[in-house]
């Protein structure tokens, strides 16, 4: 059985799907969890929101996450990734997606980010998994984001 999570400080909502297994970060503004592959590797989805105030614009907020990570460098949002490489960036409503490869500790990771704008946050929104997990997963990914609505709408 599904059940709805609200996020009141940064105005949005979200089915949490029976498969998912909570992890929520209050202090950082953290929600989500994990799953577990065909193969019992672990995934991840989560949403972790901004105050519009901490960018100056949503280009820099996309530049942070997307935009000016490159191949062979730490990443800007956390030094602990190097970035592996990117897809080209697809706008969405209120936002951009991308498809984006990360290292950390010595073992490669592949990203689903999605940036989104509204009234008065940025949202962050990734899925994470294995090369080998990415194509057997992305679907859930996409499944929760169906059950995404944002209250405060752009």
């Amino acid at each position: 059985q599904n059940y709805l999570f609200v996020d009141s400080l940064y105005e949005y909502e979200v089915q949490v799907p029976k498969w998912l297994t909570i992890n929520e970060d209050v202090e950082n503004h953290v929600f989500g969890g994990i799953f577990h592959s065909t193969d019992n590797t672990e995934n991840s989805i989560y949403i972790h929101g901004f105050k519009k105030t901490e960018y100056k614009t949503f280009n820099d907020f996309k530049f942070t996450f997307i935009e000016g990570n490159v191949s062979g460098k730490e990443s800007l949002f956390d030094l602990n990734f190097v970035s592996k490489g990117k897809n080209l960036s697809k706008n969405i409503e209120n936002g951009v997606r991308c498809k984006l490869m990360f290292e950390r500790n010595n073992i490669e990771h592949h990203y689903e980010f999605i940036l989104l704008e509204t009234s008065n946050n940025y949202l962050w929104i990734y899925f994470e998994a294995t090369p080998e997990t990415y194509p057997e997963n992305i679907d859930k990914f996409d499944d929760w984001m169906e059950g995404l609505t944002i209250l405060d709408i752009k």
